[in-house]
């Protein structure tokens, strides 16, 4: 029986360098999956070798212009029937086996609310998706982020309900906004927001989906401690040249968000803010 949530995969052409060693990591740790798997392109096509890809080309039709992240990922969301999607991105590449099990336990939490009285829109399956407070919930699994989290939304590996994500998207969104104004736009929600428990799961031991919590690409460049062992490992052929490598500490840099604060906090907050408003107004236009 098919799992009861659609995997997307969030791309765009210009990573297209990372189907291929991702799709091939992907089969070889997750091979028996019978959940339907989505890359999101701009206009690429993409014939996949190692397993059943569907592409979602979603700038097709839009005069050559690149869309934002958030409208690439409404487009696909309204495209779905199931009530429930896992999100992943193009470099979160696998190391080691899927916990299937697991995540089609919490999957049925979120369509089918088996254990609490409050529906819940997302479920992070990584140890970094989000930084608390956190509490204690009627499943010793999961916690519940906080109401106050400053990242109540991550974007790392998890789980969400389709029809509440689309709810919270704008789409003016890049991936960045999207984290960074989840405490204004998650203040009020009806919606529980969780995430696995840091004693059970961690970066240490237990992990559902494995993977480098640096992730492969950083500003563009390949993390050479994430990629290069792994991809010989697994004999994947990729053109390192052609990004170049990202320098260690600009990875720690990207990892602590202190390349962030030296932009200007202040400044930042005040242009999230900014697109926060403008996407009030476009949501006025729509509905």
């Amino acid at each position: 029986m098919s799992p009861d949530f659609t995997i997307i995969v969030s791309s765009c052409d210009a990573y297209s360098d990372c189907w291929d060693p991702f799709f091939k990591l992907f089969a070889s740790y997750w091979p028996n999956t019978l959940a339907q798997v989505v890359l999101i392109t701009d206009e690429k096509d993409y014939q996949c070798p190692y397993m059943e890809v569907k592409v979602f080309r979603a700038a097709v039709g839009q005069g050559g212009r690149r869309q934002t992240w958030g409208w690439n990922l409404m487009r696909c969301l309204e495209s779905l029937n199931t009530d429930v999607i896992l999100y992943l991105q193009e470099d979160f590449f696998l190391t080691a086996p899927v916990d299937e099990d697991m995540i089609k336990e919490f999957a049925g939490y979120i369509s089918k609310m088996s254990w609490t009285h409050q529906s819940t829109m997302h479920i992070g399956l990584c140890a970094r998706s989000s930084h608390g407070p956190f509490h204690l919930t009627e499943y010793p699994l999961l916690w519940e982020v906080d109401r106050k989290a400053r990242y109540r939304f991550s974007l790392q590996p998890g789980l969400w309900k389709r029809e509440a994500l689309l709810k919270y998207l704008k789409p003016l969104d890049t991936a960045w906004d999207f984290e960074e104004s989840s405490h204004l736009r998650a203040r009020r929600t009806p919606y529980r927001i969780l995430t696995v428990n840091r004693h059970v799961f961690n970066l240490d031991s237990k992990q559902i989906y494995p993977f480098d919590p640096h992730g492969g690409i950083v500003r563009g460049k390949w993390v050479r401690n994430s990629v290069v062992d792994l991809f010989e490992k697994h004999k994947i052929k990729v053109n390192f040249n052609s990004r170049g490598f990202v320098d260690e500490a600009t990875v720690k840099e990207f990892v602590s968000l202190t390349f962030y604060s030296r932009l200007g906090v202040a400044f930042q907050r005040r242009k999230i803010l900014l697109k926060y408003w403008v996407n009030k107004i476009i949501d006025s236009f729509r509905y």
